[in-house]
């Protein structure tokens, strides 16, 4: 059920032209909110354990990189209590994305962030003057 909440607010809030990446094993979202991931390997478990690990986090940061999703959503309890450190893919993000405008917390499940100075930033912007 929160997966279709949250997939609900993402299609609120991106425009048809923008996309959105979930780092953790929410697939689901891509599907419930109709937006295609914005990377080849998006599944946090290839991602973080075994031999092909660190080759696939350097595809996925490419792709973040060509991409530049407005929204970062992270899924939980995916990453900080089943998964070992991300650096990489963690040092990545940081810089690029800060917290939603009004909590970045969406239940006990979700962190979602927009991206520094990307366009659903400006509009939040926008709004929040009003």
């Amino acid at each position: 059920m929160i997966v279709l909440h949250v997939a609900h607010g993402v299609k609120g809030l991106l425009e048809p032209d923008e996309s959105f990446f979930e780092w953790g094993s929410e697939i689901g979202l891509y599907f419930k909110s109709g937006r295609r991931p914005v990377c080849g390997p998006c599944f946090f478990w290839p991602l973080t354990a075994g031999p092909v690990a660190p080759r696939l986090q350097e595809r996925l940061l490419a792709d973040l990189e060509r991409t530049q999703p407005e929204l970062l959503i992270i899924a939980k309890w995916t990453v900080f209590q089943n998964g070992p450190p991300q650096r990489p893919v963690l040092e990545w993000f940081e810089p690029r994305y800060r917290p939603l405008t009004g909590g970045r917390e969406r239940g006990p499940y979700f962190l979602v962030f927009v991206h520094r100075g990307g366009k659903l930033e400006r509009r939040l912007e926008r709004v929040a003057v009003r």
